[in-house]
């Protein structure tokens, strides 16, 4: 039985991208400390884009083909919580409590290979995380569809947009579906990550 199901998001569709389905959230306090370092709530925990991005030049991380650069759309839509009734925020975003089991974590790896042909069952493990599209902190979900395999040199970059986005959500600044639109374009194009945020920074 086929695992990923492409589940479509509320209705909302985002750019070319459909999201899927409901709420969640990684606490930060990013805004307080701008200037500092951000807070990272999904760290390489031994658990943490695609053989089709060649758009990104430069290191050999990044046409390094064993990995995927960024979701595939396919299978990684993205997901928000929706059986839950934890909310937060001013907008009341639902919130899932972070929940993926060992096993689920590691059918992740084999399917984007066995899918994708790329090798992350075969390299160092502590080398990735399995990401959530949408962060818990955005009101993403556990679901497989919301859920992929980031290799550090991907998140590296991506991490500290999330705790920002989400502060300015819990100051009611932005809305959920503008802030899950721009983590989703952002990280179809992870090595943009940093000059997006210094972009949020000066907005926001």
């Amino acid at each position: 039985m086929r695992m990923f199901a492409k589940v479509f998001l509320c209705g909302v569709v985002f750019s070319s991208m459909s999201v899927v389905s409901c709420g969640a959230r990684e606490d930060s306090s990013y805004l307080a400390g701008r200037h500092g370092k951000p807070n990272r709530h999904d760290k390489p925990n031994n658990d943490r884009i695609d053989h089709n991005d060649r758009s990104d030049q430069g290191s050999g991380e990044r046409q390094d083909g064993r990995f995927p650069h960024k979701p595939h759309n396919d299978m990684t839509p993205g997901s928000l919580c929706e059986h839950s009734s934890t909310t937060r925020y001013p907008e009341h975003v639902k919130y899932c409590e972070r929940n993926v089991d060992g096993e689920t974590k590691h059918e992740i790896f084999v399917a984007y290979d066995r899918e994708f042909g790329y090798e992350t069952t075969k390299m160092n493990r502590g080398s990735f995380k399995i990401d959530h599209l949408i962060p818990l902190c955005l009101g993403g979900s556990n679901e497989v569809s919301n859920l992929w395999p980031q290799h550090v040199t991907i998140y590296e970059n991506t991490d500290p947009i999330e705790p920002f986005l989400c502060e300015v959500l819990s100051r009611g600044r932005i809305k959920q579906s503008e802030a899950v639109k721009l983590i989703l374009t952002i990280k179809q194009s992870p090595f943009t990550a940093p000059e997006e945020l210094r972009k949020l920074e000066a907005r926001f």
